[in-house]
């Protein structure tokens, strides 16, 4: 059980961070969530949970997670863009490129400007490459809801996007 955990903890904890991260925009915070949530399944493990999906169990753990940070500081507050690029870089030419840049960071604006929920099935979508299925466990619909959710959010950052 513990190479178990020690191998969804090394799979997951970059995507984990990073969806806690889009919803706070500070890299303290994001961490200190995203520890906390490894740290809630382990005990569910420990406990003696039977876990089907280990992931989409994370995922909701980061999501009530983060919910309960918002009710504690009781306020909201947006994605700090500058902030969320360095996430999203990795190794590749397309991130070297100063236009690709710029359109990642137009892109971000307006991902940014779209309703909580939608920015929060696009994330899991495209930026995290969750299935519907997993999406559906998250967000506490069906896989046929979270792909019509997907499109609908899709299409509204399209309009977003061709607006700005």
């Amino acid at each position: 059980m513990n190479n178990n955990f020690t191998d969804l903890y090394q799979e997951c904890v970059d995507s984990i961070y990073r969806f806690v991260f889009f919803k706070v925009s500070d890299k303290d915070i994001a961490w200190d969530i995203t520890q906390e949530c490894f740290l809630k399944m382990w005990r569910q493990i420990q406990g003696g949970v039977a876990i089907k999906n280990d992931r989409a169990l994370l995922y909701t753990i980061a999501r009530n997670s983060v919910i309960d940070h918002w009710r504690q500081k009781d306020r909201g507050q947006n994605v700090a863009l500058d902030d969320v690029a360095h996430i999203l870089r990795d190794d590749s030419d397309l991130f070297e490129d100063k236009a690709s840049k710029d359109e990642i960071a137009r892109l971000l604006r307006c991902v940014d400007k779209l309703p909580e929920s939608q920015r929060e099935i696009v994330i899991l979508r495209y930026v995290d490459d969750l299935p519907y299925s997993e999406i559906a466990r998250v967000i506490g619909k069906n896989a046929v809801a979270s792909r019509v959710a997907a499109h609908r959010a899709v299409k509204a950052l399209k309009k977003i996007m061709l607006e700005s």
